[in-house]
């Protein structure tokens, strides 16, 4: 996004993407009818934390602030189709391939699709703010249903 970032809190596009990921996770749930623990939160709080929060924020911290700011100095990182920067395309092809070390294959794959929206917001918003909570939302929502 050009000029002034766009505010947080008042940005449809960015409650659009924090809305898509129930729906996700339902149809997720329907077609592979995992056996979540509605409580696990609370029977290994650790690993939640770890998954679902310390995780996405240092993955930003690499791969939107870091990388992908990098990236985005380059003309063509800076150059946008269908709003997808080559900084963010790139960076997230090197994230998503990196999940293939902890993920199945599916799965691994499937990350391209969120970490593409996560850089989407680190361009539209000149920050991670967006990304971390999105990030750690995704993260939450998917270890909850699909890993407990």
């Amino acid at each position: 996004m050009n000029g002034h970032p766009a505010k947080l809190a008042g940005d449809p596009c960015f409650w659009a993407a924090v809305g898509v990921a129930p729906v996700v996770w339902l149809l997720g749930w329907w077609l592979w009818q995992p056996q979540p623990r509605w409580d696990w939160p609370l029977a290994e709080p650790r690993v939640f934390l770890m998954v679902g929060l310390l995780y996405p924020l240092a993955e930003e911290i690499l791969f939107r602030g870091l990388l992908q700011g990098e990236l985005s100095r380059w003309r063509w990182g800076r150059a946008a189709r269908s709003g997808v920067t080559g900084a963010n395309l790139v960076t997230s092809l090197i994230f998503t391939a990196l999940h293939f070390f902890s993920h199945p294959p599916l799965a691994a794959s499937l990350v391209i699709f969120p970490s593409l929206i996560f850089g989407y917001f680190r361009d539209r918003h000149g920050n991670i703010r967006a990304s971390v909570i999105l990030h750690m939302f995704y993260n939450t929502g998917y270890f909850w249903i699909f890993a407990s």
